[in-house]
């Protein structure tokens, strides 16, 4: 019997209790094979005719688009170079607005500078008055002096208050005010469109070299509008600036010019401060020669009167430029603003004040108009 079962099939579904089957002859297993070759090859055919029938990119076309891409590269270019052009004309109108600004501080700076030196010129030469009325007090004591040791000292505390006017008057001396420095301010530059050569496609030209042009003008043009959406972001952030720096001048000049009006009542404070302490000698002096004007003689009281005399001349001079003592008096409780306590004592003989008022001066303070410019040096009772 020969043997089939290679070639056997199941026919049909549920068999029931036998399953009925077939053998395939080799005429049968030929006929299937050839089918299956011969729909693979029609799935071929299809494939091809469908590639066949995209249409392919003609010389004409990509001509087209070379000239619509060139145009527009033409456009963007000259949008950029004209933005360009307007960045630096509102960076360069910004900057003549910020140096215009600062000119004018400047020139407000300088005329303020000049107004200063002349206050301070004028206080040196009310000082120098007191300064020519010590010169003759310390001649006229030092013909009196001879062998007086008490005398030699007090002369020599009046040549240091004469020395330390003099060093006052070195160290202010006149000088010229600089002129203000003027801005340039930065001109604007003018821009011109980039280029882009431009191929001569002629009938010679084949496809494949326009293709190539047209890719490398996307790319450029690709790069361009970059370029262009930046530079119209900094055209706007620029415009802004430039508005915003016009609105503001006005409002810095203002500024500038009350913080110079601020300042104008203390130009003397640096000046006022240096000849405090000549004031103080001064002061000393005359509470020194007071008590002796019985005991010294007319001749001697006479001197101590020139003492007072320059004395009250500095406080003249004081007085008219502002220059005043603060209100501080024993018995008064220290004034925060411009009373410095520097030690609690018991309450001196003849002395009446409650405790933590003061009792005792060892420096009076001052004040250059309504400004403290130097503390009092009190100490306060105890007890």
């Amino acid at each position: 019997m020969t043997d089939n079962s290679k070639n056997e099939i199941t026919v049909g579904g549920r068999r029931g209790r036998k399953s009925r089957s077939r053998s395939l002859s080799e005429e049968d297993i030929k006929r299937i094979q050839e089918a299956e070759s011969g729909e693979k090859s029609a799935q071929e055919q299809a494939g091809k005719a469908s590639n066949d029938e995209k249409p392919e990119l003609g010389k004409d076309s990509l001509v087209e688009d070379y000239e619509k891409s060139f145009a527009e590269y033409e456009a963007i270019a000259t949008a950029i170079a004209e933005k360009k052009t307007a960045v630096s004309e509102k960076g360069a109108e910004r900057d003549a607005i910020m140096k215009q600004t600062q000119d004018e501080k400047n020139k407000l700076q300088h005329e303020f500078e000049i107004k200063k030196s002349e206050e301070i010129q004028k206080f040196i030469q009310e000082l120098k008055d007191v300064q020519n009325a010590l010169g003759t007090v310390v001649t006229d004591i030092e013909k009196l002096a001879a062998d007086n040791d008490q005398l030699k000292n007090f002369i020599d505390g009046l040549g240091g208050i004469k020395t330390g006017l003099t060093d006052v008057f070195a160290k202010y001396a006149s000088k010229d005010v600089p002129a203000p420095e003027t801005q340039t301010p930065a001109e604007a530059r003018n821009y011109t469109a980039q280029k882009f050569e431009k191929i001569e496609i002629t009938e010679d030209t084949s496809a494949e070299d326009v293709k190539k042009a047209l890719d490398s003008l996307n790319a450029k043009l690709s790069a361009a509008t970059e370029e262009d959406d930046t530079i119209s972001e900094k055209l706007e952030k620029i415009t802004e600036m430039a508005e915003r720096a016009k609105e503001n001048a006005e409002a810095d000049i203002e500024r500038a010019t009350k913080d110079l009006e601020r300042k104008s009542p203390y130009v003397l404070e640096k000046i006022a401060k240096d000849v405090l302490q000549v004031a103080d000698n001064l002061e000393r002096a005359v509470q020194a020669l007071t008590p002796q004007k019985e005991t010294l003689g007319e001749t001697f009281n006479a001197v101590s009167e020139k003492v007072g005399k320059a004395y009250d001349e500095l406080q003249d001079a004081f007085n008219k430029f502002g220059i005043k003592k603060v209100d501080t008096a024993v018995g008064n409780t220290p004034n925060v603003e411009y009373d410095n306590v520097v030690a609690q004592i018991n309450t001196p003989p003849g002395v009446e004040a409650e405790k933590g008022q003061i009792v005792m001066i060892d420096r009076v303070g001052y004040k250059l108009n309504d400004r403290v410019i130097r503390e009092s040096t009190v100490a306060v009772a105890a007890n």
